[in-house]
């Protein structure tokens, strides 16, 4: 299985093994991973409440409130390690990430494995 790993703001994430700063692994619960996936998936391009809605909690029902709290969680982690604003709230539209983001597969340990 081949995964992608992004990088931004002195960062590293992928959503298996989680997010990365100087080498360092930083706790993140389930939920604020998959929002931040999303977003660094989109590469910079808005993602709306819905599509985070069906992407994150699978089309359950949420609240606005939800989200918001979701996405303020994501950014008080990556505050809590670079000041910089990385995630932006598009009025009425959505979210998106706010600095450069770099992409790479990464081919698993496991996938090389022969049974």
């Amino acid at each position: 299985m081949v995964a992608h790993s992004f990088s931004f703001a002195g960062f590293t994430f992928d959503s298996q093994s989680g997010l990365y700063r100087d080498g360092q692994r930083l706790p993140l619960p389930p939920i604020e991973i998959r929002v931040l996936a999303m977003l660094l998936e989109a590469e910079g391009r808005v993602v709306t409440k819905q599509a985070l809605i069906e992407g994150v909690w699978h089309g359950a029902a949420v609240s606005d409130n939800s989200i918001s709290r979701a996405v303020c969680a994501v950014r008080r982690h990556l505050r809590e390690h670079c000041r910089l604003r990385i995630v932006q709230t598009v009025y009425r539209t959505g979210f998106c990430i706010a600095v450069p983001i770099g992409r790479a597969a990464v081919a698993r340990v496991e996938d090389t494995l022969v049974p």
